[in-house]
């Protein structure tokens, strides 16, 4: 599959930049999910008996994502406690 990529010079040139950037690309990825974890620790064990989106480490995962991407669902229900 490769090699086709390779014969197209344009698609070769995304293909070399990818290949020469893939350290930093897994470092950076490795990184990013270390502190999503954390903060769905953090959640799950602040607001999982309170708000059901943080109820779990799966959903506070999922909850993270959402609201890094501006999904402001579970914003409106952290707003609303009395911590």
């Amino acid at each position: 599959f490769l090699d086709v990529i390779r014969v197209q010079p344009r698609l070769a040139v995304i293909l070399d930049t990818f290949a020469a950037a893939s350290n930093d690309i897994f470092h950076f990825i490795l990184v990013f999910m270390t502190i999503i974890f954390c903060f769905a620790g953090m959640g799950t064990l602040l607001f999982g008996h309170e708000i059901k989106a943080f109820s779990s480490i799966a959903s506070s995962i999922i909850t993270c994502f959402e609201l890094l991407v501006a999904d402001m669902s579970a914003w409106q229900e952290l707003k609303s406690l009395d911590h």
